[in-house]
């Protein structure tokens, strides 16, 4: 019974970094879309 609660709490720990890592891949990606469009904005004037 411990074996499959530890297995639990690991696999719903490893979810959680994985929505973190998610989020923030996300963000680095916007972040970069915002920057590129605002070079892009720069260069055509």
């Amino acid at each position: 019974m411990k074996l499959l609660r530890d297995f639990i709490l690991t696999a719903a720990a490893i979810a959680v970094l994985l929505v973190i890592y998610a989020d923030r891949q996300r963000a680095e990606e916007e972040s970069a879309a915002r920057e590129l469009a605002a070079w892009r904005g720069k260069s055509d004037k």
